[in-house]
């Protein structure tokens, strides 16, 4: 049987039994994203702090020439602490039934062609081994949350393939609290997930904006041009599955920082891939 890699855990539950905060302890944490540009968005306040950030993605086939934009973006990235591990994007962004997305074993259910959601799978199947090697002796990690923060198909599934190595190595998974009106039905269902565990920090808004900055340079920029961070953003502590803890907490205090997408508005993250496409073929113009 294929352990489960999504959590389901009552307010209140710790992993020590008590409802005391634990810090993050972030100069012994990796950070795992999905996509470039992630670690800036979700992440700002302890991206520059961690000792390592893993990217998943590189490349996706529907924006060429995108995935040799993140290398080179990479190369001139000013924190040495992060790393690319190259996986294509499976196009699977907008395939779950978002807001009515259900949970799989490699991420979320896709109402997609057979070879997104083959290639959804086999991205979660080549994912797991590799973060099994690099989580090998972590004590913390911080990913995405069980609801792909805004709603992306791609955050589940990293975030499922971190809580599957967690399985193995036993080390603390902490997650941001981002989430839209596209995601809010999923993170009710994890919210028996969230425990007293959290820890609120103030966003880093000028490494933001130069890291901004700089991927908009690179033509790789992929979230709304006019976004303005938060001045807060908060990680949970995901505190494993307590189903036999004899629980009676019967709720609890979780901040969270809301994004109004706006569920009929079309996709907006495949509007924006279109955009780089735009700039991509302008600038290979203006080369030749």
């Amino acid at each position: 049987m294929t352990a489960d890699p999504f959590r389901t855990v009552c307010p209140g539950d710790t992993p020590n039994g008590n409802c005391e905060p634990s810090p993050m302890r972030l100069k012994d944490a990796i950070l795992v994203v999905a996509h470039p540009d992630d670690e800036v968005l979700w992440f700002s306040s302890v991206v520059s702090t961690v000792s390592k950030v893993i990217i998943v993605f590189s490349g996706n086939p529907r924006v060429p020439g995108l995935g040799g934009s993140r290398e080179a973006l990479l190369a001139a990235y000013p924190l040495d602490t992060a790393e690319l591990l190259g996986l294509t994007e499976s196009c699977s962004f907008d395939a779950a039934d978002w807001p009515n997305a259900r949970r799989s074993e490699h991420g979320l259910e896709l109402k997609a062609p057979l070879t997104i959601r083959n290639a959804y799978r086999r991205n979660y199947d080549r994912l797991v081994p590799l973060l099994d090697h690099a989580l090998a002796d972590s004590r913390v990690v911080l990913t995405h949350s069980p609801w792909g923060d805004y709603g992306h198909e791609e955050h589940v599934q990293v975030y499922a393939a971190v809580a599957a190595t967690q399985i193995k190595h036993g080390f603390e998974i902490w997650y941001p609290g981002y989430v839209s009106d596209r995601s809010w039905p999923l993170m009710q269902e994890s919210v028996l997930g969230f425990s007293h565990n959290y820890e609120t920090m103030n966003t880093n808004r000028d490494l933001a904006h130069d890291l901004a900055a700089l991927y908009r340079s690179h033509d790789c920029w992929t979230w709304y041009d006019d976004y303005i961070w938060p001045v807060q953003e908060t990680f949970f502590l995901d505190s494993g599955r307590v189903a036999t803890t004899g629980s009676t907490a019967f709720g609890g205090n979780f901040p969270v920082n809301v994004l109004r997408l706006g569920l009929h508005q079309g996709r907006p993250r495949l509007r924006m891939l279109s955009r780089i496409l735009k700039r991509l073929g302008k600038r290979e113009r203006t080369v030749s």
